[in-house]
């Protein structure tokens, strides 16, 4: 679970920390987040649209998870 993320970062490096279940759309509040690193984790379902309002993220890691992506993040 990812509940205990800061909202003040400008990274979070989570990868390979076994956090399972679903990707919070709680992380789309962190505007300023730069990069978002999950890989190597247990997470499934889908990416959640609202990380779409991180207009400032430029590094987003999900492999080594169960996730699927959506259309919508591979059309610019």
């Amino acid at each position: 679970m990812l509940l205990g993320v800061a909202l003040f970062a400008r990274g979070r490096y989570l990868d390979n920390n076994k956090l399972s279940g679903t990707i919070p759309t709680a992380l789309s509040t962190m505007r300023s987040l730069l990069l978002l690193g999950l890989s190597g984790n247990e997470l499934t379902g889908k990416v959640p649209s609202e990380l779409l309002q991180l207009t400032q993220l430029r590094e987003l890691r999900l492999g080594y998870n169960k996730v699927g992506w959506l259309v919508g993040w591979l059309v610019g």
